[in-house]
């Protein structure tokens, strides 16, 4: 099954590649929107690939340029798919910038990217439309307009972008709305107020041992990092926190983790600060306020552990995103052709849960990984949440009303087919058997 997966896969890149090679876009677009648009559990699991999704992408730009008379298009310019996806992840940081009303130095880098790369009008537009969520998009291409004009990207570039947005206004009722997200803090000042974030990498495989002073004024984030560029973007946002007066602000790099508890163990041991954040290098911490808020609940010493997304109750499966109780989705999350907004049906700040995603993690009270069960990275997440449980301490998501985390969600093979993620699993039933549900 799994060569018969793979050979079909490499026949249909290859036969995509040829209509690419030939210039035929309407062709393989057309290919290529039969398999993004399906609804074949087959074809989502095994064939929606993070290439299939990016190869996408290329096509709606190169049928968007194909209108005008460009002397060179997209694919002349980036002839390979590597490069291709290099610059318009670069593109799509840069629009985020944008999005999330960060300063003028990091909103000035997409006309920087633009005059680099000389950029189509139909690469941004859509770009914009593929990165931003639904009802920020008119916000954003109006804040790009804007910042094109001061910089006085050509007439043409600029008229053309008005029409995407004019179209995707016409063709979305809900695009209008924008973030507003810490209007009234200045930007420069953000900056300035996390300036002396200490950041510090460290192997998992080298030997610390753990400072037995605990500064309670102090908070780490942490993350195990395979992918520098990411660990770079994550660390932009974490030095636009606003920090409590007092507060010091360090992050630990893990590198080399044979699983995420091993990392996560090393991290721990390396620190003394009494709070930290277990976050993904894929996870971007856009509201400012976002620590700010944080230990304004844990000051309030109900919680010891918090997250963005969780259940209420595992169910029989382990696998808590297939309870029927009641979930959380307190943030954004990326799939590449499109972003997905949060789900939190409550009114209350914290809701309590039983289990949450590894995505973003929160502690003020220190307990073990569980490295001596989970020794890749999976159920390292739900694992803890009921370690902290069975110690008698409560768990919660932030349901607040607002999502001030992006997530880029790993759209390659899914986690149920690989082996290592079943046997994690089995394990973690067998390990945690009297919580589950069923």
């Amino acid at each position: 099954m799994e060569n018969e997966i793979l050979d079909f896969k490499q026949n249909l890149r290859r036969h995509i590649e040829e209509l690419l090679a030939k210039r035929q876009f309407e062709e393989a677009g057309e290919l290529v929107n039969q398999i993004v648009f399906s609804t074949d559990k087959f074809i989502f699991t095994y064939i929606l690939d993070e290439w299939i999704r990016y190869i996408q992408i290329l096509l709606e730009i190169l049928r968007c340029e194909s209108r005008w008379e460009l002397e060179n298009n997209t694919l002349d310019k980036f002839p390979s798919y590597e490069e291709f996806k290099r610059v318009y992840l670069e593109v799509k940081f840069a629009i985020r910038y944008v999005l999330f009303g960060f300063g003028q130095v990091y909103t000035d880098k997409i006309v920087e990217l633009c005059r680099t790369y000389n950029l189509s009008a139909d690469f941004v537009a859509v770009a914009i439309k593929n990165c931003v969520p639904q009802k920020y998009v008119n916000d954003t291409f109006a804040k790009i307009k804007v910042l094109f004009e001061k910089k006085e990207i050509s007439k043409i570039f600029i008229e053309r972008l008005d029409l995407y947005a004019d179209f995707y206004l016409q063709s979305n009722s809900n695009v209008g709305e924008a973030i507003g997200f810490n209007k009234c803090i200045n930007a420069k000042n953000l900056i300035a107020a996390n300036s002396s974030l200490i950041i510090k990498k460290i192997d998992a495989n080298t030997p610390l041992e753990r400072d037995n002073y605990i500064n309670d004024k102090k908070i780490c984030y942490v993350l195990c990092g395979n992918n520098s560029r990411y660990v770079d973007e994550v660390i932009v946002y974490l030095k636009h926190q606003i920090m409590p007066e007092g507060f010091q602000a360090e992050v630990r790099v893990v590198e080399n983790a044979k699983s995420m508890t091993q990392g996560y163990n090393a991290a721990c041991r390396s620190t003394n600060a009494k709070y930290k954040v277990y976050i993904h290098q894929d996870t971007f911490i856009f509201d400012r306020l976002f620590t700010i808020k944080l230990l304004d609940i844990f000051s309030q010493n109900e919680y010891k552990l918090l997250g963005v997304a969780g259940c209420k109750k595992i169910p029989k499966s382990g696998m808590w995103g297939d309870s029927e109780e009641p979930k959380y989705f307190a943030l954004l999350q990326d799939y590449i052709l499109y972003v997905m907004d949060g789900t939190v049906e409550s009114n209350k700040k914290v809701e309590e849960v039983q289990a949450l995603d590894g995505v973003l993690l929160a502690t003020c009270k220190d307990i073990e990984w569980r490295e001596d069960l989970f020794t890749h990275f999976h159920f390292y997440d739900i694992s803890e949440s009921l370690e902290y449980k069975k110690h008698g301490y409560k768990v919660g998501v932030l349901t607040d009303g607002q999502f001030g985390v992006l997530h880029e969600v790993s759209v390659n093979q899914k986690e149920h087919t690989i082996p290592e993620y079943e046997k994690a699993r089995n394990i973690f039933i067998e390990e945690y058997k009297q919580f589950l549900k069923g």
